[in-house]
């Protein structure tokens, strides 16, 4: 569940035409462009305001990418989540390492990692009809990129245990079966046993 999102969905789709009506006759326009930024505003959203589950990462921005014959990429840079600290405290990498070494054990990594395919499936049965159409061809892909919290002026030593949570998450559906979950021939259940899950380094 998302807090408010009719809400706050509805305005940002609103400016989202208004900037798509200033653009009707430039280069830069295209229903594909329009969709997808569509997509992207609704999904970062969608992630910030999930409720259904503790999510173990903080989306920090998102991007879409568009190429014939393969389908729409979207990139989220969905950082490790702080939420062992009390948000009073001071981010430092390398001081609460430990804590994070701890805390994102394999098994945390693993539930992290399923977290992340729930809200994703959730997004995709709330609002499949914002993605921007696609040849049935193609595949719309969500690259997780997920890593430790870092400060500009930070540069954290890798270790075997940060390793360990910093990782690509990439989960590719095929375009007939968001298209099968959008005419309410197919479930959940039935896409998620469908979808093509990657992991692999940064």
């Amino acid at each position: 569940m998302v807090k408010n999102s009719k809400y706050l969905l509805l305005a940002l789709l609103m400016a989202l035409v208004n900037l798509a009506a200033g653009q009707i006759g430039k280069d830069t326009y295209s229903p594909m462009k329009r969709d997808s930024e569509i997509t992207r505003i609704t999904l970062e959203n969608y992630f910030k305001k999930y409720t259904d589950d503790q999510l173990l990462n903080r989306v920090v921005k998102t991007a879409t990418h568009y190429q014939a014959g393969e389908g729409l990429k979207v990139n989220i840079d969905a950082r490790n989540a702080r939420i062992m600290f009390d948000n009073g405290i001071v981010w430092h990498s390398k001081q609460h390492a430990e804590i994070m070494d701890t805390f994102f054990d394999e098994e945390m990594v693993s539930l992290q990692q399923e977290r992340l395919i729930t809200c994703l499936l959730a997004f995709l049965r709330d609002f499949n009809s914002y993605l921007p159409q696609i040849s049935s061809t193609e595949a719309y892909t969500f690259d997780f990129e997920v890593r430790d919290p870092v400060r500009k002026d930070e540069t954290p030593e890798e270790t075997e245990k940060s390793k360990l949570r910093t990782y690509k998450l990439s989960i590719t559906i095929q375009q007939k079966d968001v298209a099968s979950l959008k005419a309410e021939t197919t479930d959940l259940n039935t896409l998620r046993n469908k979808i093509t899950i990657e992991k692999s380094k940064l």
